[in-house]
């Protein structure tokens, strides 16, 4: 077996293979993903300590980490994110055994030689309840662990079905979308600098403010010309008023970025824009459709506020189900001298 390092040619392509062995394929950790993460956290001192384990030509673990170095004080994260942690499925794999023993030599060789203070990790590939061999060892190294709730829609049922899933109220928003609003897709067929630059400037403008650099936007706008992504914008008296991005893979979509007119809030302008995402992302081949997580009481007792209760609802009212993933955060004890084997 060999260890393809995050510098080696081949590394990007074996990361796509692995991908494509799960289901549950987040989007975000692609090449103009990490670029995304990046300028979104302003980081340009991340070190990427990403590997994949390889075994003739067959990629078996691989892993989404980088490093951020903050005196002595450094994260293993991803990229500002959850180190993503993902093995391959197929059925017919026999190594993982051997192939997880190597994971966790260089994984704790990083760990030990770089002075780590914090490690910070999300099961992204499992939605099933299941904690992935990463996990159990973080877990068995007195991490500290949270659950998420992401708001899921199965793709593989029929329109008519996911149709059926959604509240009576969301039905009714979704309609009157469709009949007022000039719904226009754009993919990386036909966009363009103007029309994605409409999403940019409404969000600015309802935001009142930028909360995000150019080069973020630049990034997203990259992702809808690498087929990573598209975005919907909704017409009203022929100007833009809600426009959205969503992020995908080849399975996988996920709820990106939206904004809407604010003085039009009485308006449904956005549930007819989601539908459509729905529509286009199973029309494309992906088979779940994520909302992102739902906010709920953690356990420090954090307080949920109305507005996140609201869009809870709104999550909701599309379907679906919501579905649980754990969260990881290892810091370093004092005195630690040793890692559970």
């Amino acid at each position: 077996m060999n260890i393809i390092n995050s510098n080696h040619k081949t590394f990007w392509s074996y990361w796509v293979k692995l991908l494509e062995t799960n289901d549950y394929q987040y989007p975000l950790y692609s090449k103009n993903g990490i670029r995304f993460s990046k300028a979104y956290f302003n980081k340009s001192s991340f070190k990427n300590m990403s590997f994949i384990i390889v075994e003739n030509d067959n990629p078996l673990v691989g892993v989404m980490l980088s490093l951020e170095k903050k005196n002595t004080n450094n994260i293993l994260s991803g990229f500002g994110r959850r180190i993503f942690y993902i093995e391959n499925n197929s059925k017919n794999v026999t190594s993982l055994k051997a192939a997880r023993k190597i994971f966790k030599k260089r994984f704790n060789e990083i760990w030990s030689s770089c002075n780590v203070k914090s490690i910070q990790f999300r099961d992204y590939s499992s939605i099933s309840g299941d904690v992935s061999y990463f996990g159990k060892y973080l877990l068995d190294n007195n991490a500290v662990c949270s659950v998420l709730f992401p708001r899921i829609i199965d793709l593989t049922l029929a329109e008519k079905i996911i149709h059926s899933q959604l509240t009576k109220s969301c039905r009714n928003n979704v309609n009157w979308g469709l009949k007022n609003l000039n719904i226009k897709i754009f993919n990386h067929q036909n966009i363009n600098d103007e029309t994605f630059n409409k999403l940019r400037r409404l969000h600015i403008k309802e935001a009142g403010k930028e909360t995000r650099s150019k080069s973020t936007w630049d990034y997203h706008y990259e992702m809808i010309k690498n087929n990573e992504a598209f975005l919907i914008n909704g017409h009203y008296d022929d100007k833009v008023v809600s426009s959205a991005l969503f992020i995908h893979n080849n399975q996988y979509c996920l709820y990106g970025v939206s904004a809407s007119r604010r003085d039009l809030f009485e308006k449904p302008l956005s549930h007819a824009i989601i539908w459509k995402a729905i529509l286009n992302a199973k029309l494309i081949g992906c088979k779940y459709f994520d909302f992102s997580v739902l906010s709920y009481r953690n356990n420090d007792s954090i307080v949920v506020s109305n507005k996140e209760k609201n869009i809870n609802s709104f999550k909701k009212s599309f379907g679906g189900k919501t579905k649980s993933q754990i969260k990881l955060i290892w810091t370093k004890p004092d005195n630690m001298e040793v890692l559970n084997e």
